[in-house]
């Protein structure tokens, strides 16, 4: 008799802290047992713990230290134990690109959830990884849950506003991506209009690079928050404050972010050479971005130090008014 969902033990694999509790969290409201979930803080870990026990379940993020998600996909698979080789494997990970889902198809894997997600989502590739459902399970854009929301106005950059001699196009994939990844939070965020250094303030930074080498250029997204919003949000997902896993909670979400601007941000390589090499030659037509994603790095500010620091090259600033506080995203494009 196929074993329900809800009776299912599940390894959850993930870089983040952050990420592995929210996922627990989120099973464990499909009606998960809390003690059948195991957390691995690298795909080191998570290889070991499979190898160990048969799970049902095993999700894991793409980039991990020690091992990666597709790493750790070939170990399960090339197990000798029938009942570890066999188990379902999810890959969830803040890149949705059809390459990889080609590389976790060919690997062995059943599916692939791109960040920022609902909890809905991850219920429904369950259910579908579950039926036995036949192929790659994979929510298509009309698939996906949109929790509804009052209407927003439109996030584009206006005219002469700080920020000038970048594109709205370019400011608007930041803008909502940064809308949707505060939504894997369950937080509504309002974007305002692009401001000036002078006007920020905040307790906590996050830094994060998203780099391609092979054309020299690199962003360099930063996230400042407010302590109250911060903990407001890790209390509301994990019902405690931690004020050291608070600053995770931040660097996921610029993690978020990151992922989630890299397929926009393709095919814009020849108006961003542009934008920091005016006056160089043009890039090859056709040309796409190839951007790697780093890590985040965040940290809470000193009184004396509560903003962003001095970047260079081309950048603009939009701030978000969030339930307490504001939040701001600071982008800088730089030659690499």
């Amino acid at each position: 008799m196929e074993k329900s969902i809800q009776d299912w033990k599940v390894l959850v694999a993930d870089n983040s802290a952050v990420m592995g509790r929210l996922i627990k969290n989120y099973l464990v409201q499909m009606g998960l047992k809390g003690e059948n979930i195991t957390l691995a803080r690298d795909g080191n870990q998570a290889s070991m713990m499979a190898d160990l026990m048969p799970f049902d379940l095993v999700t894991a993020g793409r980039h991990m230290k020690c091992k990666d998600g597709l790493e750790l996909l070939a170990d399960i698979r090339g197990n000798s134990d029938e009942a570890i080789n066999t188990v379902r494997f999810l890959m969830i990970s803040s890149e949705g690109s059809a390459q990889l889902m080609a590389d976790i198809l060919s690997a062995g894997g059943n599916g692939l959830l791109s960040k920022p997600f609902h909890p809905r989502d991850l219920a429904e590739m369950l259910n579908r990884i579950g039926n036995g459902n036949n192929g790659f399970v994979c929510l298509s854009e009309s698939e996906r849950y949109n929790e509804p929301s009052e209407e927003k106005n439109d996030p584009h950059s206006p005219e002469g506003a700080e920020g000038e001699g970048v594109p709205g196009k370019l400011i608007d994939v930041f803008v909502q991506s940064t809308v949707e990844g505060l939504g894997q939070y369950m937080v509504q965020a309002q974007p305002g209009e692009p401001c000036g250094e002078t006007e920020v303030s905040g307790d906590l930074i996050s830094s994060l690079d998203l780099s391609d080498t092979k054309s020299g250029m690199k962003f360099v997204l930063m996230l400042l928050f407010p302590k109250k919003a911060a903990c407001t949000i890790y209390e509301t997902l994990f019902g405690e404050v931690d004020t050291e896993m608070v600053c995770g909670i931040v660097g996921e979400l610029n993690n978020i972010i990151g992922g989630a601007v890299k397929p926009h941000l393709t095919e814009m390589a020849g108006l961003c050479h542009k934008m920091i090499h005016p006056d160089g030659d043009p890039l090859a037509e056709g040309t796409e971005l190839e951007l790697q994603l780093g890590f985040p790095e965040s940290k809470w500010l000193s009184d004396e130090d509560n903003g962003f620091p001095k970047e260079s090259g081309v950048h603009f600033c939009v701030p978000f008014q969030l339930g307490e506080g504001q939040m701001f995203l600071s982008v800088s494009l730089q030659p690499a």
